[in-house]
């Protein structure tokens, strides 16, 4: 479960820094799409270091 949660947090920061590439398209300003990149890598790495706690609590 765990695992799945991590990848989903890795796949939402590849998807804003996918939209930000692209800035004729992108549905938002650039700051906007930044600050949403690092909340996604800020929540991979809460959980990535907080693992063991997850996988207790789900256990």
């Amino acid at each position: 479960m765990v695992d799945a949660i991590l990848e989903r947090q890795a796949r939402n920061a590849r998807f804003w820094a996918e939209l930000m590439a692209s800035p004729d398209t992108a549905p938002a300003e650039p700051e906007v799409l930044a600050s949403r990149i690092e909340w996604s890598r800020r929540e991979f790495a809460f959980t990535a270091v907080n693992r063991s706690m997850f996988e207790e609590a789900l256990a």
